[in-house]
């Protein structure tokens, strides 16, 4: 399993401040939130950024983005 890089963790990190600037939720609250919901509609196990592959990293990339484009509407 080829870990995380730097680049999608600080990607990540980026997206969930946008997402929490527009909710008014904490980075903290923000990345909780959408994990929760990321890993209940893909029926996966809850997962730390530290150390999930690179693969679970560019579908929670792919996730955000989705997420917040259909949310912000």
């Amino acid at each position: 399993m080829e870990r995380i890089t730097d680049k999608q963790r600080k990607y990540i990190f980026v997206l969930v401040r946008n997402y929490a600037d527009l909710t008014k939720y904490t980075p903290e609250e923000a990345r909780e939130i959408l994990t929760i919901i990321y890993c209940h509609q893909n029926s996966v196990p809850s997962f730390s950024l530290s150390d999930c592959s690179q693969e679970r990293a560019s579908d929670f990339i792919e996730f955000i983005l989705k997420y917040t484009e259909e949310w912000g509407k």
